[in-house]
C-alpha cells in the first residue's frame, strides 16, 4: 500500500474576513496551507503530497515549499470553484502508484503527526476512515427562530480531517457524483451518499481545529506559534515569529506615494474627498491606509504590502484599501500581535482635508479594532516644494505601535 495526501486550500476566506484566500493567510511568514502540510511531510508512510491552491498562487506556494524543504510535496496545483473540483485536481496530480489517499483541509494547520499516522493505520484494509470528535454541546434544530427538538448528542460526532480513502473507490464516487450533479461538503459524505460506504472513526484531537473566523487566529495564537517554531527547529529556517515574538512591544514605520491623475476618485483613509483628481494605483490607491499597512507589517517583520497584496493580482484590482488594512490586522493576530497605536501624516498641497480627518480616523480605528483615540491622522504641506507641493502626487507616512496578544 502506498499513501499520499491531498491538502486542499481552495476556500475564499470570506468568514475569516480575508481578501486573500484563507489558505494563504499567514502566521508569522508562513501561509496556513504550509503549516497544514508540514505534519504530512514528517510521516514516514506518506510518499507524496499534493497542495491545491487558488488560481494564480501556485508559484508563491512552490517557493514556500522549497524554502521549508517539504520534499514530499510533489506538486502544487490550481483548485476549482467547488471543493470536489479541488480535491479531484489534487487526486489527478498524485503519482499513479499511490493507491490510498488522505484528504486534509488546508485551514487545519495544527494537525499532528500522530493523528495522521493513526489515520493511515486505520485505513489499512478499509475503504474509508475519518477523524472525528464527540459532540459535547446540546444541539437543537431551528424552526422560525425558535429551538425545536434536537438529536441525541451521544449519537453524533464532529467530523474533522484528514479523511482517508481507497483511491480507486474515491475516484469512482466522484465520477458518479458528477453524473448526478451532486456536490458534497466533504468526501466522507460523498462515498456514503454515492457508494453506500460508511467511514470508520479515528478519534480526533481538540487542537485539530479549522481556522474559520478572525477570532480563531487570536484564540489559537499560542498553538499556531508553537507549530511555526516546530517547523523552524525541524528545518532550521528563519521565519519571523521565533525571534520577533520574544518582544512584547514593537514599532513600525511606513511610507507610501501615489501620483495624482484625472478621472479617479480621491480616497484617503477610506473617505472619498471631493477633488478633480484622484490617486493612481492598482487598488483604490489610498496612500494613507497603505502607509499604515506597511508600518504594521514592518513592526512584526512580516514583509510589506506588496508581498501580501501584489499589484499584478486581479483579486486586488480597485479593492478598498480599508479591506487590505483589515486583512493586515488578521495577519498580525496570526503572528501573535495586535495594533496598539497609530500616528500618521498626509503630505499634500491640495485639496484641504482638515474636515475629513476625523472620519479617516474612525475608518482606520474600526478596521484595526481600536478606539479612535488611538489613531492619529494629520495633514501637512511642503510649502509648494517637490512633487507634493506641485500637486503631482500625495505622500503619507505612519508610525505604529504593536503589542503581543
Amino acid at each position: 500500500m502506498k499513501f499520499g495526501a491531498v491538502v486542499v486550500g481552495g476556500g475564499k476566506g470570506e468568514r475569516l474576513g480575508s481578501e486573500i484566500p484563507k489558505c494563504l493567510v499567514k502566521v508569522g511568514n508562513l501561509p496556513l496551507i504550509a503549516l497544514a502540510s508540514w505534519a504530512f511531510n514528517q510521516v514516514e508512510a506518506i510518499e507524496s503530497i499534493v497542495l491545491v491552491v487558488p488560481p494564480g498562487y501556485e508559484s508563491k506556494i512552490k517557493s514556500t515549499v522549497k524554502e521549508l524543504d517539504l520534499k514530499k510535496v510533489t506538486d502544487v496545483v490550481e483548485g476549482g470553484t467547488e471543493r470536489p473540483d479541488s480535491v479531484l485536481a489534487g487526486l489527478n496530480a498524485m503519482p499513479a502508484d499511490v493507491d490510498h489517499v488522505l484528504i486534509h483541509d488546508g485551514a487545519r494547520p495544527m494537525v499532528s503527526v500522530e493523528l495522521i499516522s493513526k489515520t493511515i493505520e486505520a485505513l489499512a484494509g478499509k475503504h474509508a476512515v475519518t477523524v472525528a470528535t464527540p459532540v459535547t454541546d446540546t444541539l437543537h434544530q431551528l424552526e422560525d427562530n425558535h429551538t425545536a427538538k434536537g438529536p441525541d448528542r451521544d449519537s453524533l460526532v464532529a467530523v474533522q480531517t484528514p479523511q482517508g480513502f481507497n483511491r480507486m473507490m474515491l475516484n469512482r464516487a466522484f465520477s458518479i457524483a458528477r453524473t448526478r450533479k451532486l456536490v458534497t461538503t466533504d468526501e466522507v459524505t460523498l462515498v456514503r451518499d454515492v457508494m453506500g460506504i460508511h467511514s470508520e472513526i479515528v478519534p480526533g484531537e481538540s487542537e485539530n481545529v479549522k481556522i474559520t473566523h478572525p477570532k480563531d487566529l487570536e484564540t489559537f495564537a499560542a498553538q499556531l506559534k508553537k507549530r511555526v517554531q516546530k517547523m523552524e527547529k525541524s528545518y532550521s529556517v528563519s521565519t519571523a515569529p521565533s525571534k520577533s515574538l520574544s518582544w512584547g512591544v514593537r514599532i513600525g514605520e511606513g511610507y507610501d506615494v501615489h501620483r495624482l491623475t484625472p478621472n479617479r476618485d480621491l480616497i484617503l483613509g477610506g473617505v472619498k474627498i471631493p477633488y478633480n483628481k484622484g490617486l493612481l494605483g492598482h487598488s483604490d490607491a489610498d496612500v494613507l491606509t497603505h502607509a499604515i499597512c506597511d508600518a504594521l507589517l514592518g513592526a512584526a517583520a512580516l514583509g510589506d504590502i506588496g508581498v501580501h497584496f501584489p499589484d499584478d493580482s486581479y483579486i486586488f484590482k480597485d479593492i478598498s484599501s480599508l479591506k487590505l488594512l483589515s486583512q493586515v490586522c488578521t495577519i498580525l493576530l496570526g503572528a501573535g500581535y495586535r495594533p496598539v497605536n497609530i500616528d500618521s501624516t498626509l503630505i499634500m498641497e491640495k485639496p484641504r482635508v482638515a474636515d475629513y480627518l476625523y472620519s479617516m480616523r474612525k475608518n482606520i480605528a474600526k478596521e484595526l479594532k481600536l478606539d479612535v483615540s488611538n489613531v492619529s491622522v494629520k495633514a501637512t504641506t511642503t510649502e509648494g516644494l517637490g512633487f507634493a507641493g506641485m500637486g503631482e502626487g500625495i505622500a503619507s507616512k505612519a508610525i505604529v505601535l504593536i503589542g503581543k496578544i
